[in-house]
């Protein structure tokens, strides 16, 4: 008899499919409902702008990726969940607002368009990152966690009392857009001074007047003492600090989450916090709040997907 790990496969194995659409990548994951463990993960290009017919190329993807699963008789899964950027609808059946990119998404009812049996949910991608590190990543067994994705942009999401916060449209939890100087130019969502445009990857070849472009740029540069980036570098941890000490006093959370291409570098961002949490943080009775690292990278939008899958409750209101 045939097995994968502990799973035996003369049967098929009770699964739940998680997909995290992106701007470039497809992400696929198959886990085994309750435990988490990954029986098969998987990627396709989203092809942004294409269509086939009038459907979106990331769609019919989607829907090959379904048939395929199912026409194999290896996992029977029954529960499906969508994250992606944007925000959802009501029931959280659809994306309601994602302008300027993935093309197709807006309004495209997924337990209509696959033909599902049972509703198919979508979260909002940061959502379902924090779901995924609450499941299995950095923040397990935890029910009051802010995240952060520190990247080009700043994402987010708040989890309380063991929901995620959606507030009364579903923006809640776009802590990117929130004031760190209010007297800044106003960001994307016309959020002036916005701790995205304070500390994201966006903003880097204006605050280092030219010189870098990235996070990797930074990171180089800061190893070999460039001036630039012994200035900079300081100052963001200095802002990012000061935007948690203010989150904790709005949120009380229990743990703080720090994901996104910053962490992927050589830069000591957590380390780099402490001393400035020690000034800032309001610690009633000596607690301090954690601040830790995500854990499951680039896979935790599926694996947050595939949870939410399994517990709608935790994103509808």
């Amino acid at each position: 008899m045939k097995k994968q790990g502990d799973i035996l496969l003369d049967e098929p194995v009770c699964a739940v499919l998680g997909i995290d659409i992106g701007g470039t990548e497809l992400k696929f994951c198959l886990l085994q409902v309750h435990s988490g463990a990954v029986l098969k993960k998987w990627k396709r290009d989203t092809c942004d702008g294409e269509f086939v017919e009038g459907v979106p190329a990331f769609a019919n993807a989607i829907r090959e990726e379904i048939l395929t699963l199912q026409q194999g008789h290896q996992f029977a899964f029954e529960d499906v969940c969508l994250a992606a950027p944007g925000l959802p609808g009501p029931g959280n059946l659809w994306i309601d607002v994602m302008p300027g990119r993935l093309h197709g998404l807006e309004k495209l009812n997924w337990t209509f368009f696959l033909r599902w049996h049972k509703p198919i949910r979508i979260i909002n991608d940061g959502q379902s990152a924090l779901l995924g590190e609450i499941w299995l990543g950095s923040a397990q067994k935890s029910r009051h966690v802010v995240m952060l994705t520190i990247g080009t942009g700043v994402g987010g999401a708040i989890f309380v009392h063991g929901r995620i916060l959606r507030g009364a449209s579903g923006r809640a939890g776009h802590i990117g857009h929130s004031t760190v100087d209010y007297r800044g130019n106003l960001d994307i969502c016309r959020t002036p001074g916005s701790i995205e445009d304070t500390i994201g990857q966006v903003s880097l070849p204006f605050r280092s007047r030219g010189a870098l472009n990235t996070f990797y740029d930074l990171a180089q540069a800061f190893e070999r003492s460039d001036p630039i980036a012994l200035e900079i570098w300081p100052e963001t941890l200095r802002a990012l600090a000061a935007h948690l000490a203010s989150l904790i006093n709005l949120l009380d959370p229990e743990l703080i989450v720090l994901g996104g291409g910053l962490l992927e570098t050589s830069l000591p961002v957590i380390q780099g916090l402490e001393s400035w949490m020690d000034q800032f943080e309001w610690r009633p009775r000596g607690k301090k709040v954690p601040i830790v690292k995500a854990r499951l990278g680039q896979d935790a939008g599926a694996f947050g997907a595939a949870y939410a899958a399994m517990h709608p409750e935790v994103i509808l209101d």
